[in-house]
């Protein structure tokens, strides 16, 4: 953001949000909740209530990160509702800083 930060909303799904006072933030990013998540991917309405929110953190200009993603089977419905940024097991374990350099580190092409 222009104030040098921004605003992260983490575990939506897992309490009630005030509107209200969310209207008054300017959020760059809502992670929703891995438990909700896979709860809401396992029925209809669920469904529809997250592609809502994928679409109205879209007219924000808001990033929507699914938390929890296990499977191919999660991912592909993610996407089929808009969600196109995820993080979870399916890509890999939880890391240490330096293991995540280190595996950052191993993927880059080597500068000469």
């Amino acid at each position: 953001s222009n104030a040098g930060y921004q605003i992260t909303l983490t575990e939506v799904g897992k309490d009630p949000l005030d509107l209200n006072q969310l209207s008054q933030l300017s959020l760059q990013e809502m992670k929703l909740d891995a438990n909700w998540l896979r709860e809401s991917l396992s029925t209809s309405n669920g469904r529809q209530w997250l592609k809502a929110i994928v679409q109205m953190a879209k007219v924000l200009d808001t990033c929507v990160i699914a938390t929890g993603i296990e499977s191919q089977q999660e991912v592909d419905n993610l996407r089929s509702l808009g969600c196109l940024m995820g993080q979870g097991i399916f890509w890999a374990l939880p890391l240490e800083a330096e293991g995540f350099f280190q595996s950052l580190s191993a993927q880059l092409p080597a500068v000469h």
